[in-house]
């Protein structure tokens, strides 16, 4: 296909010296520092220089000692050793909001993930997609037969703990909870089949002329060396689709270690106890401008609840960690509604927006996220969404048959009219385009 995602050597081994110059450092101090106490105690003083060349030295011993074991890594700074032809890819998503920001320090410890500071163009063209959607609860009548836990527990809350032989990809082992809303299925949340309604259209929309229309594929039914062959979209949320939680909690992994000055705009994590854990009762978003979108917002970072916000979801892409595990370049992407009909939603935003892509070769969708510099912000493959129209077939109501008809659903709050058999039938997303972020029917972006 021509393009290439993976991490280059050079890049492998400066995130290897920003995860532990500090600690190298702190070692070689502290053993020179020892040597000096036994030879001062022997009588024996060697010249000031002698102990610097020997602290550089065993820098370099513990740097070469750490990279046997990987290790928790941290945030260190090593802009210098970059040069602006290599930052270029990283800077173009950069954005500087006042003079004098400093760009350079954040592209530097920006994450190398070139689809997610891409924009969601990065997606184009496609190379093998996958659609890899929720199994129900009677496709896997014998659970055990997987090494991995497909199926959440029902009771409402399930531990995962995979290593790599499981997984069957070099990455490292990935630990994570997974809870169901209330405890119990439900059918707003839990796999309903309203989430497919628009998975035949992004099916058409991720095949590129001449090639066969994507898979369906039920996420019991692949493993993580096949979804490392594929360019990837998951369709819901972690509590119902397996994959969306393991994916993630990789590509989590990316950011953390070490700390990437460019943060993941959204995602349905959160930690219990050191732990993390998935759900889908809300979305944690952390965009630019996020808190003059949302009346109870006081920062940028908010937590999107489906009580107050039901009809709302995420789009989130991003380099396919198991793949880049395996030297191949793929995408991921993350579909995920707080309810059935949010997700519906998302999956056809999605599609709207490859069509409206590939009619157009300059247009381009993403969400400015804050970064770790200030008055620097990024540009990232994540976009927020939300249903404001659905269509009800004919119901009964209060025992009156009722045509029919669609159903604008209020911004904010359960509507009054809910019902499980409603459609999306309209999808804004929330673009930055602007002086202030304002929601934008994808429809009408055409």
């Amino acid at each position: 296909m021509g393009r290439n995602f993976l991490t280059t050597r050079t890049e492998r081994f400066r995130r290897h010296v920003r995860t532990h110059l500090s600690r190298a450092l702190v070692g070689s101090v502290s053993s020179v520092a020892v040597l000096a106490g036994f030879l001062s105690a022997a009588g024996v003083v060697w010249p000031l220089w002698t102990y610097v060349v020997l602290c550089i030295a065993g820098s370099l011993v513990f740097l070469g000692a750490f990279a046997v074991p990987p290790a928790r890594l941290r945030y260190v700074v090593l802009a210098a050793s970059y040069t602006d032809s290599q930052l270029a890819p990283r800077r173009v998503s950069l954005r500087e909001v006042a003079p004098g920001a400093p760009v350079r320090r954040v592209a530097s410890a920006a994450v190398d993930d070139p689809v997610y500071l891409g924009g969601l163009r990065a997606l184009l063209p496609s190379d093998a997609p996958l659609i890899v959607v929720p199994s129900g609860s009677r496709d896997l009548p014998d659970p055990s037969e997987l090494p991995i836990p497909i199926r959440a527990n029902r009771k409402g809350y399930s531990f995962v703990q995979l290593d790599r032989s499981a997984l069957g990809v070099p990455v490292p082992g990935v630990t994570f909870g997974r809870e169901l809303p209330a405890g119990a299925p439900d059918g707003d949340h839990s796999g309903a089949v309203r989430d497919l309604t628009y998975a035949a259209r992004l099916a058409a929309a991720l095949a590129e002329p001449g090639d066969a229309v994507p898979l369906l594929v039920p996420e019991h039914c692949v493993d993580a060396r096949r979804l490392a062959e594929h360019d990837v979209v998951v369709i819901g949320g972690p509590d119902v689709n397996f994959w969306h939680a393991a994916l993630y909690e990789t590509v989590f992994a990316s950011f953390a270690t070490p700390t990437s000055s460019v943060p993941l705009a959204m995602g349905m994590r959160t930690e219990r106890k050191g732990v993390a854990n998935y759900g889908s009762t809300y979305v944690r978003v952390n965009l630019d401008g996020l808190a003059g979108v949302f009346p109870l917002a006081e920062s940028d970072t908010y937590d999107i609840d489906d009580r107050l916000y039901p009809a709302y979801g995420m789009i989130l892409a991003c380099r396919n960690p198991f793949a880049a595990a395996m030297g191949k370049s793929h995408w991921c992407t993350f579909v995920a509604g707080l309810t059935s009909v949010a997700t519906a939603g998302s999956v056809g935003a999605l599609a709207e927006i490859l069509h409206i892509m590939r009619a157009d070769p300059e247009r381009n969708f993403h969400s400015p996220v804050p970064t770790a510099g200030r008055n620097v912000r990024a540009n990232v493959s994540a976009l927020l969404c939300r249903v404001v129209e659905v269509e009800y077939p004919i119901m009964r109501r209060d025992g009156v048959l009722v045509p029919r008809q669609r159903h604008a659903l209020p911004p904010e709050g359960r509507d009054p009219h809910h019902g499980s058999s409603g459609i999306p039938t309209k999808t804004e997303y929330l673009d930055f385009r602007g002086a202030r972020p304002l929601w934008r029917d994808v429809t009408a972006d055409q």
